[in-house]
């Protein structure tokens, strides 16, 4: 399939242009003819286009055989080759196609042959060396397997791959389900697994046999992996990172052992953020697993690389294409298991459609608790109950498709803001493209709204006029874009058609609620905590009050029927109820405040329920003004008093051990001398040292030393309490939040537990027997700012 000019026509050309290796003993008359016979191919191979040397079949295979149809001599050649040659081997030089690249494009054939994460980007690093990345062998052990000659296998026969190693040991330790394998490696269904099926298994498989262990992350309810999701069947991070690790010490070796070497800078491991955005990309449902079935969807079915299945890679992929009768399907008169895929009916397979059909084992288009644990939904996209429907006369909760439908768009728009704000799902990423349509209850004083109970346009009437709130004779011609598009309080639906409060569209459409009536905003303290967060999060949202707020009003509303697509994308609807206890204090209020019932997130809002009180009007605190305040202070007064007892004594002991052996310094007489002592206590202690005075004798010396350390201590201290006291005063005067009342003296209420208070916030807690005292407090300047509930 490939014109090389012979079995080793590659080998045989390269040593005649390097001058040596290979038939070292050819003449140089032979080369000379080699060199113009390559020529001549490269000058043919120009005029027809540069086309690919690849088989057409192998190129583009029309069947699902040929794409996992790669023979053992073209396998041997990719091995042979450094990967970054196989294009220009037959082709001029003057182009440059990654290995990935042209097998992707020009041998997509043995793709199950080339393992790669796809990085870097520009130039991937593909493996396939080793024992365990050998296809060729795949094959070979199918056969082997293979005992009653029917060219597929059957429970029993897949046993035998599973009890070779590690396999068994997975098995043996509860980490891989062997019947799981089996379901999710007949990707179509048939009860037996293909010789094109059991090569995608193993080409899947081919990380755990090479970095010879298998997934470590438990199952989300505590159970054995091998029964959690996926059977155990899966990729997670630290494996791949592991098969990283492992094939580029088996690339390295190989290209050493090339003659001549090859270039080992073509292959290295990925930096952290590669490998993020590898799992990133692979793990299309993020579940944080790479499953077998995201694996062939992503690298094999999904043939030109855009996200879905077209009719066309449908039919051309190892799916079920059978119908009930066991017959072959009709892609173009009526592609059933197509359309059994797709739908939501826009011609096109997402990967969570065909998620969902591989989930539902019992295929009754209805998944139940089992088959979404099994088939490995994430709660990160919202758990099994908040999806499914409710249990019906003792039947199980399950979700269906149209319950599904709703699951996808909040896996789009869920997925979409993880890309947006590159963080996980924990932090709850939202599309800012996405729209969350809230309902809220009417509950003052936490919900205030004024909402529309008259009944305009008369009884029944659906659609009214956007003017004058009469009949609307022809309803399609009048759209709007939002409530105050609709006149006399009429709600904007979805779809942009003015409608009554508590009446609906046609029956099939999808409801929009309005937000509210009159155009009067709600106002309410769960309104601005709502605000706040969705603020914070960047959320896209309409708000709807509603008097008679139920839970079913979050149930998914069903699709227009009869239509052959999908028109846009609804919005989800997110409930919200305001029954809790919020914390209040009066004046009037003798019972203590049991802050113990509420509950509130300090990564939202670290303030929720308590509001700081401050002055109206704070000081406005200058550097000099700063200083003023501080000489006036009763810390600066105390400080004053010690220094100059301390001072007073020190010059008597100075007086006292110089006056006889030092009078010309230190005078006999008492009152005298006393004041040279004092003088010399003060010019010693301040670091001046005018040296008019000095001590002679050892106890005088000793206690000078002594003085001037304490002298540099002491007014180290003090300027650094200054400093602290000016920043104290500055931080007291500009409190905005309660973030900046951190070490501050804070007046808070004895029974709104102080100590838990002042250890969450870090301030200096002054405790109040009321509300007025502390305001007092405030108000004289006794300390910067109050807590109080609210």
């Amino acid at each position: 399939g490939r014109n090389r000019g012979g079995a080793d026509g590659e080998g045989e050309s390269r040593p005649c242009a390097m001058g040596g290796g290979g038939h070292r003993g050819g003449s140089s008359e032979r080369c000379s003819r080699r060199r113009a016979a390559v020529l001549s191919a490269c000058v043919a191979v120009v005029c027809i286009g540069l086309l690919p040397f690849a088989q057409a079949s192998c190129q583009t295979p029309i069947t699902p055989e040929e794409a996992f149809s790669c023979t053992a001599a073209d396998a041997s050649y990719f091995k042979a080759h450094l990967p970054d040659t196989w294009w220009t081997a037959t082709n001029p030089p003057n182009q440059y196609v990654p290995g990935l690249s042209f097998i992707k494009n020009y041998y997509s054939c043995c793709r199950f042959c080339i393992w790669s994460f796809d990085f870097p980007p520009s130039a991937p690093v593909v493996a396939m060396h080793g024992p365990t990345l050998d296809c060729v062998s795949f094959k070979t052990d199918f056969t082997a397997f293979d005992q009653d000659k029917t060219l597929s296998l059957n429970q029993t026969e897949m046993g035998f791959y599973l009890a070779q190693p590690p396999n068994d040991y997975l098995i043996a330790n509860k980490i891989l389900d062997g019947a799981s394998v089996f379901r999710q490696a007949d990707i179509d269904g048939s009860g037996a697994i293909s010789l094109e099926e059991f090569l995608l298994l193993r080409h899947f498989w081919a990380v755990v046999h090479t970095v010879k262990t298998g997934p470590l992350s438990a199952a989300e309810d505590g159970r054995p992996i091998a029964s959690g999701p996926l059977g155990g069947l899966y990729l997670d991070q630290g494996m791949v990172q592991a098969f990283f690790t492992v094939a580029n010490s088996m690339n390295i070796e190989t290209y050493l052992v090339q003659n001549p070497p090859w270039d080992t800078s073509l292959t290295r491991e990925p930096v952290a953020e590669e490998l993020s955005e590898t799992l990133l990309s692979f793990d299309i449902d993020g579940s944080t697993r790479i499953s077998l079935e995201e694996h062939y969807f992503r690298v094999f079915a999904d043939r030109n690389g855009d996200g879905w299945l077209s009719k066309d890679e449908y039919y051309l992929s190892l799916y079920k294409k059978t119908n009930p009768a066991g017959k072959p399907d009709n892609p173009y008169l009526f592609p059933i298991n197509f359309i059994l895929h797709d739908w939501d009916n826009d011609e096109r397979i997402t990967y969570l459609e065909r998620k969902f059909v591989a989930a539902d084992v019992n295929q009754d288009a209805e998944l139940t608790r089992e088959e979404w644990v099994k088939g490995d939904f994430p709660n990160q996209y919202g758990p099994f109950d908040g999806h499914s429907m409710s249990a019906d006369l003792g039947k199980e909760p399950t979700i269906n498709t149209v319950r599904f439908f709703f699951y996808t768009i909040f896996h789009e728009c869920a997925t979409q803001g993880l890309i947006e704000y590159r963080s996980s799902l924990v932090a709850s990423p939202w599309s800012r493209s996405c729209i969350l349509d809230v309902l809220i209850d009417h509950n003052p004083p936490f919900v205030n709204a004024q909402l529309n109970t008259t009944a305009e346009c008369g009884g029944g009437v659906l659609f009214c006029n956007t003017v004058n709130g009469t009949q609307d004779a022809h309803p399609g011609t009048h759209h709007c874009t939002s409530d105050y598009d609709c006149a006399n309080g009429r709600g904007c639906t979805y779809f942009g058609f003015c409608h009554k409060q508590e009446e609906m569209e046609p029956v099939g459409a999808i409801p929009r609620w309005r937000r509210w009536m009159n155009n009067k905003p709600p106002s309410g303290y769960t309104l601005d905590v709502m605000k706040e967060a969705m603020s914070r999060l960047k959320y896209n949202y309409t708000l709807t009050v509603k008097e008679d707020l139920r839970l079913d009003d979050a149930l998914a509303p069903m699709p227009l029927e009869g239509t052959k697509k999908k028109q846009g994308r609804p919005p989800l609807t997110l409930v919200l109820t305001s029954a809790f206890e919020q914390l209040r204090y009066t004046a009037k209020d003798s019972n203590p405040i049991n802050v113990t019932r509420y509950a509130c997130t300090s990564s939202l809002w670290p303030s929720d329920g308590f509001v700081v009180v401050v002055r109206t009007t704070p000081d406005i605190l200058s550097n000099q003004m700063g200083m003023w305040y501080m000489l006036g202070s009763a810390s600066f007064v105390n400080f004053v008093a010690v220094f100059f007892f301390f001072v007073l004594v020190m010059g008597h002991f100075f007086w006292f051990f110089e006056r006889t052996l030092n009078e010309d310094h230190f005078r006999g007489f008492y009152a005298e001398g006393v004041m040279d002592g004092l003088w010399f206590a003060m010019v010693t202690v301040t670091t001046v040292g005018y040296g008019d005075k000095v001590c002679l004798t050892g106890f005088g010396r000793f206690f000078g030393a002594f003085w001037m350390l304490f002298g540099l201590i002491c007014f180290g201290l003090f300027g650094g309490q200054v400093v602290t006291q000016l920043g104290e005063m500055q931080q007291a005067a500009n409190i905005q939040n309660v973030d900046q009342i951190f070490g501050l003296n804070v007046g808070v209420l004895a029974k709104a537990y102080p100590g838990e208070l002042s250890s969450i916030y870090g301030f200096q807690a002054r405790e109040y027997d009321t509300v007025k005292a502390a305001a007092d407090a405030v108000k004289r300047k006794d300390i910067p700012a109050m807590i109080m509930p609210h």
